[in-house]
């Protein structure tokens, strides 16, 4: 578990799903964790690397971005949504997860809502540990998202049949956009890096996503940008883990 926690976010939802099964795993499994075994292989001579960073050096107000994203419905035992996201700063991942939600959305709407509050959640953490360390920084967050319904939910805090059924607790996000302690944006799908924390994906090593930009930084010049995004789109092509 150490990879996708703090090193490795290409590997977050692969792993997450693979634990689920460590009790008793069948053959299945054990085939889908040698694959991702033979990714870190493949990819071995790549990681996160923080740089100096001109951006830092010209803005008074370092800006950490934040990307979310969800599925819906997709755990065939629980039919719970899983959640994924990430912050980076300067250009490079310093917070991620993929986890599965803790309620059953009703919607791609309602799955991508909770995502985004625990995204929040996550970035009010990240603003907590700056002003210990560094109490004279301000720092902006913004976080992308992908899905328009989010957007009017979270910007129009006003009581409706469709959002009537939200517990409470995940309007936390509406707290913070009201406060603008968060900024909202809309991002495309397929400009998401959070996306492959929440599902599987086939393999396009031609779609245009950056995710070799946000997640990894190779060590190695011989290694080029098409070949890390074919093998982070590799990764994910994997079985459904279900016995």
């Amino acid at each position: 578990m150490y990879l996708p926690t703090c090193t490795c976010p290409d590997l977050a939802f692969a792993v997450g799903q693979l634990g689920r099964y460590v009790q008793k795993p069948t053959q299945q499994h054990i085939g889908a964790a040698k694959r991702v075994q033979r990714y870190l292989i493949g990819t071995k001579t790549q990681g996160i690397v923080y740089t100096k960073c001109k951006i830092l050096e010209q803005k008074p107000e370092p800006i950490i971005d934040g990307y979310c994203d969800s599925d819906w419905g997709n755990d065939l035992d629980t039919s719970k949504s899983i959640t994924g996201f990430v912050h980076c700063m300067a250009g490079r991942a310093i917070s991620w997860a993929s986890r599965r939600q803790s309620i059953v959305a009703q919607s791609t709407a309602d799955a991508e809502y909770v995502a985004t509050c625990e995204a929040c959640m996550e970035s009010q953490e990240l603003r907590n540990v700056l002003i210990q360390v560094l109490p004279e920084l301000v720092t902006s967050f913004r976080m992308g998202i992908d899905n328009q319904a989010v957007f009017v939910t979270a910007t129009n805090p006003t009581y409706s049949r469709r959002t009537r059924h939200i517990e409470l607790c995940w309007h936390f996000v509406r707290d913070q956009v009201a406060k603008r302690t968060v900024d909202l944006w809309k991002v495309r799908t397929e400009d998401n890096p959070s996306d492959i924390m929440t599902k599987p994906l086939v393999k396009r090593p031609t779609r245009d996503i950056e995710c070799d930009d946000w997640f990894v930084q190779a060590t190695s010049s011989s290694v080029t940008n098409s070949l890390r995004r074919r093998a982070c789109w590799n990764t994910y092509h994997v079985l459904v883990l279900r016995e």
